[in-house]
């Protein structure tokens, strides 16, 4: 299975959620500052708008799903010499579950289909979240990105069952002691999130030349 991640994602970014970017006490930004990894992720040009699977897994394995839009775009986009990348996300049923600490996961394949998933940070989810991703998130922390080297692209590759979505063996042989008391209903959560990040999507994406407006700023 080596090199079958490689070969369906460009990249994977992670952070933990802030308040001022899930709160709408304190902020209705909607949106996150374009550092770095965002910035190799999805590149200079824009506005990008993005179908995108949004996912949020509850801290007892239940798997909400919903078709959304991302849009990229510089805020500076009229200024001669300086930049201000940010992804814009528009409010739905997923993102009005997440909560400040959440865990951030959002990956994009070569078919230009993006994904974006909110999970717990502590509690069985994590656990089992950061050992399909392979991916340590720590409090307060930006956006990084996951390196996929040869090595990490085959152990996530084996991971997702990104070879055969429907091959269940790898989930059934698992013996890992951390995870072996997880409870069936999130096992089989999982099991859905792997399926459908393995599955191949819509990756149309809209390279609009338009100056792009948020909607709480219009």
């Amino acid at each position: 299975m080596t090199g079958v991640l490689s070969s369906l994602f460009r990249g994977i970014v992670f952070k933990r959620l802030a308040n001022v970017e899930v709160d709408a006490t304190r902020s209705n930004q909607h949106e996150f500052n374009g550092s770095r990894p965002l910035l190799d992720l999805f590149g200079r040009e824009q506005p990008l708008r993005m179908p995108t699977d949004f996912y949020h897994m509850s801290d007892i394995g239940h798997l909400q799903s919903e078709r959304g839009l991302l849009t990229w775009y510089d805020a500076r986009a009229r200024h001669p010499t300086r930049t201000e990348y940010r992804l814009y996300y528009y409010d739905n049923a997923v993102t009005r579950q997440a909560k400040a600490g959440d865990t951030l996961i959002i990956g994009r394949k070569v078919d230009g289909s993006t994904f974006l998933l909110v999970a717990p940070s502590t509690g069985a989810v994590a656990k089992r979240i950061a050992w399909l991703f392979g991916i340590e998130v720590a409090p307060g922390a930006a956006f990084a990105a996951l390196d996929l080297d040869a090595a990490e692209k085959a152990g996530l590759s084996n991971a997702l069952g990104l070879s055969d979505a429907d091959d269940t063996s790898f989930w059934q042989a698992e013996e890992s002691p951390r995870l072996a008391a997880e409870p069936p209903e999130l096992r089989d959560a999982i099991r859905v999130l792997q399926k459908q990040l393995g599955s191949h999507g819509n990756g149309k994406t809209d390279h609009a030349s338009s100056t792009f407006i948020p909607d709480d700023q219009s």
